[in-house]
Parts: C-alpha cells; structure tokens; sequence
C-alpha cells in the first residue's frame, strides 16, 4: 500500500513538474519543515535558490516603494531647511565615515547579502512542533524576517484543497437552472455570495 502511494505521489509530484517546487517553497517557508530534511542536497538547494530570487523581487518592490515616499518626503523638506540644515547636508558626509553612498547620499545596502543574512538566521532557528500553527509564528517573529514574512504570507495562504470553490460552483449551479436562467449576472453573485456567507 505505501509503495502504491509512493508511486502515485511521485507522478503526481515529479521533481520536474512545477508543483514540486511551489510545495517544497512551502515547506521552506514553514516553520516547522523548513530545514527540508525531505530533499537531497541539490533539491534544497535549488529551493533555497529560488526563495532568494523571490525575496529578491519583493524587495525591490519595497525599496521602489520607499525611494517614491522619499523622493515626496525630500521635495517637502527641502522648502522647510533651516540654515543648520543646510550646514549639515554641507558637512554631514566629512563626519560620517567612509560608508559608500548613492547619488542621493544614502548607504548603499547589497540587498543580496541582507537577504542571504535573514535566511541563514531563519535556517538555524529550531524548527517548531508539527502540531504548532505557523501562522501564529510568523504573527510572532514576522518583524524579526521581515522578508521571508512576505513571502511566507504569500505562499501559506494558499488553500489546500478546492473543496470551497467547488461549493461555490455548486451553489451557483443551484441558483440559476431551468426557471431562473434570466438573472442578471449581478444578481446571481449576490446570491451566491449570500448563500456562502450566510
């Protein structure tokens, strides 16, 4: 019988196939199996791989949000400077050491290395109960990896069957038949939207 099963998983879930990988970016981003003990060293690798450039993007969307806010916050504070401001954007850099800056003046991070950074930290943490709630841990230490938070979110959030969505088909079929075919499309979500929710 667990050969059976074993097999049936095995075509369902080739290491080729794209559900692989989103399940075993899953399981890393759970708390309690993110060691990926279930994968030879390659395999765990490659999902490393592939949570890194996913937390990549993320965060240079947020960073693309933060230069907007900045770029609005500089265009206000520069009709509020004082003379002691002006005194210190003059000087401010002589006494600040030799961090390298952009072209506006902040520290330049390598984004790649704070990234690499949290998820070694996540990596050693000891992984949770498999009776324990991961949302809850990531409601806890969220702050702590606040990248891999975001993806965590992305990823944990994903129904684990479409049981409920077939319900709403279900319904929805209910709803419009034979006598009520001439409902207006509107209409029928509100329906169905109150017969799921009700």
């Amino acid at each position: 019988m667990k050969t059976k099963i074993s097999t049936d998983l095995e075509k369902r879930y080739n290491p080729n196939k794209d559900a692989f990988m989103l399940l075993n970016t899953s399981s890393y981003l759970d708390p309690r199996f993110h060691r990926l003990i279930h994968l030879d060293r390659d395999q765990q690798q490659e999902v490393r791989e592939r949570v890194k450039s996913e937390l990549m993007v993320i965060a240079e969307d947020c960073r693309g949000y933060e230069e907007d806010g900045e770029v609005a916050a500089m265009a206000k504070g520069t009709q509020e400077k004082t003379a002691l401001g002006a005194m210190g954007d003059l000087f401010g850099n002589v006494y600040q050491g030799a961090e390298s800056t952009d072209a506006s003046g902040r520290p330049t991070v390598d984004i790649g290395n704070v990234l690499q950074q949290e998820m070694l930290i996540y990596e050693s943490e000891t992984p949770l109960p498999t009776d324990s709630d991961p949302l809850s841990w990531w409601k806890a230490s969220g702050s702590k990896y606040s990248h891999i938070a975001q993806l965590a979110r992305r990823y944990l959030s994903i129904p684990g069957s479409s049981v409920r969505a077939e319900r709403v088909f279900s319904t929805a079929g209910i709803i419009v038949n034979k006598k009520r075919s001439a409902l207006d499309p509107e209409n029928v979500d509100r329906l169905v939207f109150l017969a799921n929710n009700l």
